[in-house]
């Protein structure tokens, strides 16, 4: 059934964007036309199953045929490179940044609106990695919702059915992928709340060692694919100062870190699981 593959997050209110309103936006202290600073988070994820994002375009020039599989649905290419593209990881990372914190304002303020202009802005991610082929079964439709809440996808290794094969140009498993997430005119807090959104988790015994979340991206999750972990030894986090936009900024990175550990402390713990967990 549908339903298996997925599982909702009451987020406790209305699910669409809330343009903010001039006075939240003063009071908020947030004006686009004025940078006073910006945050560069340079990030890696691992692939820990093969991850798909179809660019529409199908290639029936295989010679062979894989278990009566024809053709190959590609996977996005940027400079010969697989990619997955800023835009995709950029909803991923609201959905699970509203999924945590439940706060559709807050959202809206920090990802945009109709009418308002996101805060950030995040590069196209990059493997290094060849492609390879895998076989997927088809696309189910998930219909099903529940008012108030939001759908996230288990992380499942396989799935086990005997519907119609598709193959799938994929990033592997245990491929790196590399890129920037910058937020404009932010605070370490505001940045932490991100960094915690990726699934960055201090562990509840408060050691220096940390377990992560995995995030669901791409084609296929649910059924074997679209997996991801982010590598925490990756993490590095400036900060630009408008006076400092030619120099190298401020490494910020252990600063935020304290600030997600006490997030977590203060909002998370009891909410965490709800979101990451595997199920």
């Amino acid at each position: 059934m549908a339903e298996e593959h997925y599982y909702f997050v009451y987020v406790g209110g209305k699910i669409k964007r809330i343009t903010p309103t001039i006075t939240s936006i003063l009071n908020k202290g947030i004006q686009h036309s004025i940078l006073s600073n910006f945050f560069e988070i340079n990030v890696e994820f691992e692939t820990k199953l093969p991850v798909h994002v179809g660019t529409g375009e199908i290639d029936c020039s295989f010679e062979e045929k894989r278990n009566q599989c024809y053709c190959v649905r590609k996977h996005v290419k940027k400079n010969g490179y697989l990619i997955i593209p800023g835009s995709t990881v950029k909803g991923v990372l609201s959905t699970y940044f509203l999924a945590l914190f439940k706060d559709n304002y807050e959202v809206s303020f920090l990802f945009g609106a109709p009418g308002y202009q996101s805060r950030v802005i995040v590069e196209d991610f990059i493997s290094e990695s060849k492609p390879v082929i895998e076989e997927s079964p088809k696309q189910w439709k998930p219909h099903r919702y529940k008012p108030g809440s939001i759908k996230l996808y288990k992380p499942v290794d396989k799935y086990h059915d005997h519907e119609k094969i598709l193959c799938l140009e994929c990033i592997p498993k245990d491929a790196t992928i590399k890129g920037k997430i910058i937020v404009l005119n932010s605070n370490e807090e505001e940045v932490a709340k991100i960094i915690l959104a990726l699934g960055y988790m201090p562990k509840e015994e408060k050691e220096h060692s940390y377990q992560m979340g995995y995030l669901m991206i791409g084609y296929g999750k649910g059924k074997g694919f679209g997996k991801i972990m982010l590598k925490k030894e990756s993490l590095s986090i400036v900060k630009y100062d408008s006076q400092d936009y030619f120099s190298s900024g401020v490494n910020v990175t252990n600063g935020v870190m304290e600030k997600a550990v006490l997030l977590f402390d203060k909002v998370l713990r009891n909410v965490w699981n709800d979101v990451f967990r595997e199920r």
